[in-house]
């Protein structure tokens, strides 16, 4: 997959990035598990050993909140705000700061790091020092580029979370109005788009499971890696704007990747020249 696929949007990125004179910002998105840090990492790979280019690589899952912060949202707006994932449980302050700095090709730019193993953000000591100034800066996330939803799409529950603790829809309107006043205006900062398709809802447990097993496997703190249970629970909270994301991201998307329930790919299209 990695020469058919991944290389040629290496290669469109490098090009489309050389022709001009500020930093060229790449979204990526996808569901848990469709490999956006792969795909993150093969780029950077890519750029770094074919061309003089500096590329920074951001997730914005390492954004959360810390858990104190979470719970104090939890109870000004909605409890099951205390659970990091969606739209409203970033510090997109902070994530502004750094994009900001780097598109003006700021130097000693500071980005944070979350450990999703105890679900808490990284001492400052473990996050990272942008050095030069970007060429290319790549972020990916789950609902990065997703748009906000209507009120009539907002009405109906997708699932047993939605019908059982957000009766009143307060929560998923809480997350929608954050999408819109807070994470749109950072994606116009955009200059390409790649969506990771998934075939259905029904594959993204398959999917985070296997990441939860890796991180287990991974991880020397083992307090906060979820069980399968605890997976299927956690992505409930993700069913609303990923099953969106199938509707809004392949519109966008100058590069679109279609997998198939095995992860292999179904469909690939890239932006013309």
């Amino acid at each position: 997959m990695a020469k058919q696929v991944y290389l040629p949007i290496a290669k469109q990125l490098i090009e489309l990035s050389s022709k001009q004179y500020k930093p060229f910002f790449v979204g990526i998105n996808g569901c848990q598990g469709s490999g956006k840090s792969t795909l993150a990492a093969f780029i950077e790979h890519i750029v770094i050993n074919t061309s003089q280019l500096h590329v920074v690589v951001m997730s914005l899952d390492d954004f959360y909140y810390p858990g104190e912060q979470r719970r104090k949202l939890a109870k000004q707006e909605h409890p099951l705000l205390a659970t990091r994932g969606v739209p409203g449980t970033h510090d997109i302050n902070q994530l502004t700061v750094v994009l900001s700095k780097l598109a003006k090709g700021e130097q000693d730019v500071v980005i944070p790091r979350f450990n999703k193993a105890t679900d808490e953000p990284e001492l400052p000591n473990n996050w990272s020092y942008v050095q030069q100034s970007a060429d290319i800066v790549l972020i990916e996330g789950w609902c990065w580029g997703t748009e906000p939803q209507t009120a009539g799409e907002l009405s109906t529950p997708v699932n047993d979370l939605e019908r059982q603790q957000d009766q009143k829809a307060q929560w998923r309107s809480y997350v929608n109005r954050q999408l819109a006043q807070a994470y749109s205006p950072l994606f116009e900062l955009m200059d390409y788009w790649i969506y990771l398709k998934a075939p259905s809802f029904d594959c993204v447990y398959q999917w985070r499971l296997q990441q939860e097993h890796q991180l287990k496997r991974n991880s020397l703190q083992q307090d906060k890696v979820m069980s399968d249970a605890d997976v299927a629970h956690f992505v409930s909270y993700f069913q609303r704007l990923t099953e969106h994301s199938f509707t809004c991201m392949p519109k966008k998307a100058n590069c679109l990747v279609e997998f198939t329930p095995q992860r292999t790919v179904a469909n690939f299209r890239l932006a013309k020249r």
